[in-house]
């Protein structure tokens, strides 16, 4: 019983973060800084619908926090670690780049 009473509460937790960013997202839909957060309040195969109707996964919200501020370190790194080794992803400026080039992105914005 205290095993599944921890789960819930996990459970529970983790809604609760994910609607504080959907709703931070709400109040501001160009902060990058909350996309972040919502991608990293998701489980890898999880996706989430926003106010505005579109239903992203964990990769495109990084990638939308990309869109609002392009020199964002962590959008970079978060999304390298997202991709499945050998995956590209393309990015809002048309750029489509591996794991690696995320991370070098992300070392370009914060040496």
């Amino acid at each position: 019983t205290h095993t599944h009473t921890h789960n819930t509460a996990t459970t529970t937790a983790a809604m609760d973060r994910k609607q504080h960013y959907i709703n931070a997202l709400f109040q501001n839909s160009n902060s990058s800084k909350c996309f972040i957060g919502l991608g990293n309040a998701l489980a890898a195969s999880e996706t989430v619908q926003l106010h505005d109707g579109r239903v992203l996964d964990v990769k495109q919200l990084f990638v939308e926090a990309l869109r609002r501020d392009r020199n964002c370190s962590t959008g970079y790194n978060n999304l390298g670690f997202a991709l499945a080794p050998g995956e590209t992803v393309e990015l809002h400026d048309g750029r489509i780049l591996n794991e690696t080039q995320l991370f070098v992105e992300a070392i370009r914005c914060d040496p």
